[in-house]
């Protein structure tokens, strides 16, 4: 993911501390994605 992405119509917003480990909606803690960065990203945490 060193390039930025092009897509624009299938955003979703990511939690870069998750909320089960302590982190809060703040937006210092949010990020947003195309759908398919958020899927590779959640794939390599487990």
């Amino acid at each position: 993911m060193g390039d930025r992405c092009l897509e624009s119509t299938r955003i979703e917003i990511h939690h870069i501390r998750p909320l089960h480990l302590g982190g809060s909606d703040n937006l210092e803690n949010l990020v947003t994605l195309c759908q398919e960065h958020h899927r590779c990203l959640h794939s390599k945490q487990a």
